[in-house]
């Protein structure tokens, strides 16, 4: 580690524990849309989305456009793609992701997150050694400040 001058770090499962939020609203999103995509018959509801097996198979590790498709396609239903500017629903592929991401963002906000235990010794110790840190996220993360030297929300400007 004598050579490293810098660093850049995953923000999601990497630095922060997230997968239990990304699957609940992974969760509350299809529930809520399931009953859309799939009218009961004879009485009969939709199954509710597995937050361990479905996530894990289909949602994790994909970017949300591609999450929302796999799980489509795994449920045999489909929907129409959108356009990035549709508001959270569930009518369009773009609609669901929006509405993923605003759950995910709602819990994010209210239950906060936890950095992995190893995470800030990790970081500290690199920062004692002036190797530079940086975290690539879609979220403004205030659980690391002041021990990166940079932090791309992607929300700002």
């Amino acid at each position: 580690m004598n050579d490293l001058r810098a660093v850049v770090f995953d923000t999601d499962g990497v630095l922060l524990a997230t997968a239990d939020r990304d699957a609940a609203a992974w969760k509350e999103t299809s529930d809520c849309c399931l009953p859309e995509w799939q009218p009961s018959y004879a009485g009969a509801r939709p199954r509710p989305f597995d937050a361990v097996r479905e996530y894990r198979d289909l949602v994790d590790g994909r970017a949300r456009l591609g999450g929302v498709r796999a799980f489509l396609a795994a449920r045999h239903s489909d929907l129409p793609p959108g356009t990035p500017e549709d508001l959270p629903g569930c009518a369009t592929v773009h609609a669901v992701a929006a509405r993923k991401e605003e759950a995910f963002s709602v819990m994010l906000r209210t239950d906060g997150v936890r950095t992995f235990d190893d995470v800030r010794p990790a970081l500290q110790e690199r920062r004692e050694k002036a190797v530079r840190c940086a975290a690539v996220s879609a979220l403004f993360l205030e659980a690391l400040g002041g021990l990166l030297a940079a932090l791309e929300d992607g929300c700002r400007p």
